[in-house]
């Protein structure tokens, strides 16, 4: 495009480039001042979807009138190409920043998130959710001016028109809330809190907690939602403001960006006591948005399996709709049991004989389905390395394993199985049941109290980590559950003795699917989705 006009406006260069749009500097034809030009990816701009979710955008941004938010001055609507015009910057962001230098300084750190800060008390008062708070989307001028961009995925929380789409991920993994994670409905401003101290982490430490290039991000999810947050130091001075921004349960989290701020100055971190400014008008400099703001969006939840037909589909898509609202359906929970105490398996035994216990209306399997075998008697693929369990994902074939591979880790916790497995038309579960409905997961949470507290009574108080949190659990309901891990899309093992994983039947798209868990330091039931090539556990409820 380079050379090329939009509007009045001609490319000069390319600036970043992301899944959804490209950036672009560009020259205002008759003043000869420099802009930004964020440009819909063409193979996008014939989905309907996505042509309104990136006016909409458009839309939030011009609303916003914020010296510290990027500033939006134009829209350029063609029949395949739509453009949002921003205001044009110079400097670096704050990943940029951290990669170049390292932890920040005490007054660097005090200057950058006090304007962040009051952007988001500013947005946050305008009833606007950013949902994709990462050092990246903290962009500082070389007089220290700090700018916030990508109001891509942006939402107004309260508000029920935000063209969802089922299944689909929003935020940057390592940055996410709790709630993000899990897909819950009701994000609000606190999920950016959360992220804004994680982004503060990284820029006290001089990287975040969670390390992308060697945890996958199922492991990265689970650390989320499950693992108290790695603490910066005991003597660090900023460790109890990080951790109560960061708490798990949003309702001990700092309630507001000012609250926060206030909190900083009252250990003495501020420089000066002057409150936020929420209401801020922009400045008069000529500044710009040279960020393809997507860049770092997540492409798949799969970063092993690009090999795919259907991942390559689904990296274009996942980046496009990554800035659209998961919408949550209707699941429940499912449980690792211990099956050492009944010698037969689903295979070689009758509905009316396989291990049983009743809960309210429903009737469950006692233990976890370790079969090897479908109903019609053909073999289920055992495999027995990372690149068979690759193998098996990208040719979205039926496949099982044991944890690390290791047949001692079955005998205790069971198999796990990939989705293929459990939506093969020849049937993993034996004449007489069935893999469990959300409808029907979701019924014995209710049973049990709900999800809040069906997680305890759900869980054995042994076989967990030894910590007084994972002796929570009293098994009141029968089931014993017991954490076996999971088995990611790449061949990497994890969380076996703190946390269990079973699929439901429910599909969220073609790449993934949902599941369900138990933590050793919650009691609480948490539901997920995530990619079809996993290997968790399954049990079955009775026709």
């Amino acid at each position: 495009m380079i050379n090329t006009s939009i509007g009045k406006y001609t490319i000069t260069r390319k600036i970043g480039e992301g899944g959804m749009a490209s950036v672009y500097e560009a020259r205002h034809e008759m003043l000869g001042t420099k802009v930004a030009i964020k440009v819909l990816n063409p193979i996008l701009s014939a989905n309907e979807q996505i042509r309104e979710r990136f006016k909409n955008e458009a839309k939030l941004m011009a609303s916003l009138n914020h010296k510290n938010i990027t500033r939006i001055s134009d829209f350029d609507e063609q029949p395949n190409q739509l453009s949002i015009i921003l205001e044009f910057l110079e400097g670096e962001d704050l990943d940029e920043k951290i990669k170049r230098q390292g932890a920040l300084p005490d007054e660097e750190i005090l200057s950058i998130f006090k304007q962040a800060f009051a952007a988001f008390q500013y947005a946050h008062e305008k009833g606007i959710v950013h949902r994709d708070i990462k050092p990246s989307n903290i962009y500082i001028l070389p007089d220290g001016q700090v700018k916030i961009l990508d109001f891509g995925i942006a939402k107004l929380f309260g508000e029920g028109n935000e063209m969802t789409k089922t299944g689909t991920q929003m935020g940057t993994p390592i940055y996410m809330s709790p709630e993000q994670v899990k897909g819950d409905k009701s994000i609000d401003y606190r999920s950016d809190i959360y992220s804004l101290g994680i982004t503060l982490y990284a820029a006290i430490v001089g990287k975040p907690p969670y390390d992308a290039t060697t945890d996958s991000q199922f492991e990265i999810f689970n650390k989320i939602v499950f693992e108290p947050l790695r603490s910066i130091g005991i003597e660090n001075k900023y460790n109890d403001i990080v951790a109560k921004a960061c708490n798990k349960d949003r309702e001990q989290r700092y309630q507001s960006c000012e609250e926060w701020l206030n909190a900083m100055n009252n250990l003495g971190l501020s420089a000066d006591n002057s409150p936020l400014n929420p209401a801020a008008p922009i400045s008069d400099k000529t500044i710009i948005d040279n960020k393809a703001s997507d860049k770092d969006a997540p492409t798949s939840l799969s970063e092993n399996n690009k090999s795919s037909p259907s991942s390559t589909i689904k990296i274009v898509l996942a980046s496009a709709v990554g800035f659209v609202l998961i919408l949550i359906i209707s699941l429940g929970v499912g449980f690792f049991i211990n099956s050492n105490n009944d010698e037969a398996t689903a295979n070689e035994v009758t509905a009316d004989t396989i291990s049983k216990v009743v809960i309210g209306t429903q009737t469950w399997m006692k233990y976890n389905l370790d079969v090897t075998n479908f109903r019609n008697g053909e073999e289920i693929p055992e495999v027995k390395s990372k690149e068979e369990w690759i193998a098996a994902g990208e040719k979205q074939q039926a496949a099982w394993c044991y944890y690390d591979n290791d047949v001692s880790n079955g005998a205790k916790y069971g198999k796990l199985y990939n989705w293929y497995a459990v939506n093969d038309p020849r049937s993993l579960a034996p004449e007489g049941w069935h893999i469990p409905t959300g409808a029907e997961w979701q019924t014995l949470s209710e049973n049990l109290g709900g999800e809040e507290a069906a997680g305890n009574k759900l869980k054995s108080a042994s076989g967990w980590l030894d910590k007084p949190e994972g002796k929570s659990g009293n098994n009141s309901s029968g089931f014993l559950g017991l954490p076996g891990g999971g088995c990611a899309e790449n061949g990497s093992f994890s969380r076996i003795g703190s946390g269990g994983y079973w699929w439901s039947s429910m599909e969220v798209d073609t790449l993934k699917a949902w599941y369900l868990g138990l933590g050793y330091n919650v009691g609480n039931v948490s539901r997920h989705y995530y990619n079809k090539c996993t290997g968790f556990s399954i049990r079955c409820v009775r026709d």
